[in-house]
């Protein structure tokens, strides 16, 4: 987007592995986050993220929903987990496999704390006059399994809670998506060609907010 924009100052506050609740953080924080437009770019798998599930998120802020909806912080990821009871239980090859399960799947309660933090996201954007803009990427079919939402449900939630809301997917089915747009058939981060792709749609939306 920078190059694209050569007049527009960006900052940059993902990081791998991040989750939604990192963004909430970061607003929440006396870093300087001050700006026109505040871009979000999410998928539906940071649910998953947003709750604590996997390993890669213990340290991460927490948070829960708590009154009026709204969210707040309780501390971190597996911060209040004896370390001593998961070292034990990790010896455990059923429960290894029953983590995993759990770890990888989503649920209506995970969606909804997902939502909650970032209507909060967005809120706080507002009241600082930004534009809150997300951008969207869809998750493979069988990603909700037995929850009550789907790709559809998950963008309109999303929709209502931002000013715009634009699909990066780059196909119309996650399982659609060309291969040049992955690192690797074994690797399905973006590569280059699916960054260059994605900032030249962001650019368009983004000069009609400028």
């Amino acid at each position: 987007v920078n190059q694209k924009m050569k007049m527009v100052s960006v900052k940059n506050f993902g990081f791998p592995a991040y989750g939604p609740q990192q963004a909430l953080a970061i607003l929440e924080s006396e870093r300087d986050t001050k700006g026109a437009i505040n871009f979000f770019l999410t998928a539906p798998w940071h649910a998953v993220r947003s709750s604590c599930k996997p390993k890669f998120t213990e340290g991460a802020p927490k948070y829960e929903i708590g009154p009026k909806r709204a969210v707040v912080r309780i501390g971190r990821c597996y911060g209040d987990e004896s370390t001593v009871y998961r070292k034990v239980l990790s010896h455990s090859n059923l429960y290894q496999v029953a983590e995993k399960i759990w770890r990888d799947s989503v649920s209506d309660a995970d969606l909804e704390l997902y939502f909650a933090i970032i209507k909060q996201i967005a809120e706080i954007s507002h009241r600082r006059n930004q534009n809150f803009i997300i951008g969207f990427i869809i998750a493979d079919e069988n990603f909700f399994g037995g929850t009550n939402y789907t790709n559809e449900k998950v963008f309109l939630k999303l929709k209502e809670m931002s000013d715009e809301i634009i699909d990066l997917t780059l196909a119309e089915k996650a399982e659609s998506v060309d291969s040049i747009y992955f690192i690797h058939r074994l690797d399905k981060h973006p590569s280059s060609r699916a960054n260059v792709d994605r900032a030249t749609m962001l650019v368009e939306t983004f000069n009609r907010y400028l």
